[in-house]
């Protein structure tokens, strides 16, 4: 989260922008896969869920991803 400048608990969607498939996963603090999607090339945008601090992204890839905040969440 701190390496893409993501804030926790804030609703975000993933998009990849780039031709070729990316793959991401995403740890909590417990190494425990909250989610994981499957991008392919010039993808439509998926919605993650919220974040905390602790939780870590794997990218499998080629791609270039883009992160969007969507709303915030109390």
């Amino acid at each position: 989260m701190k390496d893409l400048n993501l804030l926790p608990n804030v609703a975000y969607t993933a998009q990849n922008v780039s031709p070729t498939e990316v793959f991401l996963i995403i740890f909590d603090g417990s190494k425990v896969i909250q989610q994981s999607i499957r991008l392919e090339g010039n993808s439509i945008r998926y919605v993650l869920r919220p974040m905390k601090e602790d939780f870590n992204f794997v990218v499998l890839g080629n791609g270039q991803l883009v992160f969007t905040p969507t709303s915030i969440t109390q």
